[in-house]
């Protein structure tokens, strides 16, 4: 005799054979665990996003205005200007 499951009821054989890393983060990653790179124009660590999930070995820069400094040595009076 084959066994037969109910569609309603699937998920709860998927839910019981496939382990989950969390349950309580809901398959959410936190942020200290993702890549880090630190940014060739002004040196500071900047986080993996999802928007540069496909091109991450490419990605030099924190942010547009240090790619659009890239030329300036080390875009440091932007970064000063900031943090006043």
């Amino acid at each position: 005799m084959a066994m037969v499951l109910n569609p309603n009821k699937m998920w709860l054989f998927i839910f019981c054979i496939i382990p989950c890393h969390n349950l309580n983060n809901r398959g959410m990653t936190k942020k200290s665990d993702l890549a880090e790179k630190t940014c060739v124009v002004c040196g500071r660590p900047f986080a993996w996003r999802k928007k540069w999930e496909k091109v991450w070995e490419e990605v030099k820069y924190c942010s547009e205005s240090c790619r659009r400094n890239k030329n300036q040595k080390h875009h440091e009076t932007h970064h000063l200007l900031v943090q006043k």
